[in-house]
């Protein structure tokens, strides 16, 4: 019975992120002969009809899968099945390591680990990625105290606590934690790679690869030591630098080795947006690249540098960039320099999802092949000549129709404050996205006008853009969360998840006051970008 169940154990924690597999059983002595992908798929369907129904709403949990918790075994298997790209990119940070084979490492012989290390790696990633959310802390029993007894934590964050260090939760709403996100985090991650040359290998390949960096020569000459633990970049957040600025080495072939492998850039710092000849540098040293998000002020030379370089682009977010910058208005420049005429329909209809900070811009003057693959975009109003009953000017937004936007799904909106409004979506969008508290008869009215949204989440622009910390109202997030309470949830039946950015922890009051409305917390991710804690809430089995 013990090696039946740990073979079963070993089989779920095989995810790997092929395209058209999610789960494969795993072992040593394993094959290294590719099969054909007909035979993949027929061994993946009969791995998973074997597990039983807690372990596939498990996966389906880890995958990020919706799921209510009344469907039958089949309608789980249905719905994992169906959703093979959607959990390749959610597992790619903690499955990817699983590829690393025994050979990778260097092992020679199966006697110098007594678990397979397979298995070590699958928890060192797990380790890896849920310290933030270690159930030690968030815990019934904790939530509400602002200072926790240290034989009730667990090792690793009794150690943290032992050595002064700042830990990455905080249940008190009126302190401001967003500038320490993370310090306790990466502390042990660095010195866990000093265990053995096969750690050290699997931190650097396949773990640390969300970089922060400032363009400057001493990232350079750090990154050029072989203790340097940044080996392969993913997703590259560049910051402000007030000194020298220099992201590119002189040695080409060092920057391409070194960004090579990037597939998201986030733009905090000036530097790259001010010259066109930077996004073409940019473009040589990342091929991949595939998501640009700009904090920074915009100029058009650099949007069109930007348009016209990347051919494999498929994302672009300039809603964060200022507007009110030295740089001047970016509406009057964006609008003087035709901005959607910039699109070519041939090198950029790949892109699924285009925002701007921009109200006059229209998406229905893209080009149709663009138009065809939008998934997400951000939708803005205008107030026209009309007026309301009450004498005030009527807010309109534009007609997205199924015939132009036959894959949109998620919608980001900025919603009027307390004025009534009127926005149809098409049946395809399933999530909406809201930047302030509406009230409660435009919420009713939004979701009795669209009842194919089903999931809905509460996220504030300010705490994305580039001011400091001290402009930050930690506050703000609390009062917004009891705006959202105040809310009728019982009359938008087409909801079945609500997600709210936060700077701070929930706690128990909260989570009762939710369940209440009908929604029972699921617990919480933390954005590695923003330092956000995503707190997940979905509807009740007593719905």
């Amino acid at each position: 019975m013990d090696q039946e169940k740990e073979e079963e154990e070993q089989q779920k924690c095989s995810l790997y992120s092929d395209n058209n597999s999610i789960i494969s059983s795993t072992s040593t002595n394993q094959s290294t002969q590719t099969d054909s992908s007909s035979n993949n798929n027929n061994n993946t369907l009969d791995t998973f009809n074997e597990l039983y129904k807690k372990d596939l709403f498990e996966i389906c949990q880890i995958n990020s899968i919706m799921t209510t918790g009344r469907e039958t075994k089949n309608i789980l298997l249905d719905k994992i099945k169906s959703s093979p790209k959607k959990i390749s990119r959610e597992n790619s940070r903690v499955g990817s390591f699983i590829s690393i084979t025994a050979k990778d490492v260097g092992v020679k012989d199966g006697n110098e680990a007594s678990l397979p290390w397979p298995i070590v790696f699958k928890i060192i990633g797990m380790a890896w990625y849920s310290i933030e959310i270690c159930t030690c802390i968030h815990r019934q029993d904790n939530h509400g105290k602002l200072i926790l007894v240290s034989e009730s934590i667990c090792p690793l964050h009794k150690y943290m606590e032992e050595n002064d260090c700042l830990q990455s939760f905080n249940f008190d709403s009126f302190m401001d934690t967003r500038k320490f996100n993370g310090v306790d985090s990466y502390i042990w991650r660095l010195e866990l790679a000093l265990v053995s040359k096969k750690v050290f290998y699997l931190v650097s390949t396949s773990l640390l690869n969300n970089i922060s960096m400032k363009p400057e020569d001493s990232y350079w000459r750090h990154i050029q030591k072989d203790s340097c633990l940044i080996k392969n970049i993913s997703t590259l957040v560049v910051l402000q630098s007030l000194s020298q600025k220099k992201l590119f080495n002189r040695d080409i072939d060092l920057t391409c080795r070194t960004f090579g492998q990037v597939e998201k850039i986030y733009i905090k710092g000036l530097y790259l947006v001010e010259n066109p000849s930077n996004i073409y540098q940019l473009s040589l040293a990342m091929p991949n690249l595939s998501k640009i998000v700009c904090y920074s002020p915009l100029n058009g030379n650099t949007i069109k540098s930007i348009l016209s370089n990347f051919k494999n682009i498929t994302s672009i977010n300039f809603a964060w960039s200022p507007s009110d910058l030295s740089v001047g208005d970016a509406s009057s420049l964006l609008t003087s320099i035709g901005f959607t005429k910039l699109f070519d329909p041939n090198n950029n209809q790949q892109l699924i999802k285009i925002m701007t900070p921009i109200m006059d811009i229209s998406y229905h003057r893209l080009h149709q092949n663009i138009k065809s693959n939008l998934q997400v975009i951000k939708a803005d109003y205008y107030y026209s000549d009309k007026r309301g009953d009450d004498g005030e000017l009527i807010p309109i937004y534009e007609e997205f129709k199924i015939e132009e936007f036959p894959k949109l799904r998620h919608i980001h909106l900025s919603i009027p404050r307390i004025r009534p409004f009127t926005f149809i979506v098409p049946k395809t969008v399933t999530k909406i996205t809201l930047y302030t508290v509406p009230s409660t008869e435009q919420l009713s009215s939004l979701f009795l006008d669209n009842p194919s949204i089903n999931t809905i989440r509460f996220r504030d622009i300010a705490n994305y853009r580039c001011v400091l910390p001290s402009l930050y109202n930690s506050e703000k997030k609390a009062i917004q969360l009891s705006e959202i309470l105040k809310l009728d949830w019982r009359s938008c039946k087409s909801i079945s998840t609500i997600i709210i950015d936060s700077l701070v922890d929930i706690v128990d009051v909260i989570v009762d006051q939710f369940h209440e409305k009908g929604f029972y917390y699921r617990g919480c991710t933390i954005s590695n970008i923003s330092g956000l804690k995503q707190l997940i809430f979905t509807k009740s089995n007593l719905n």
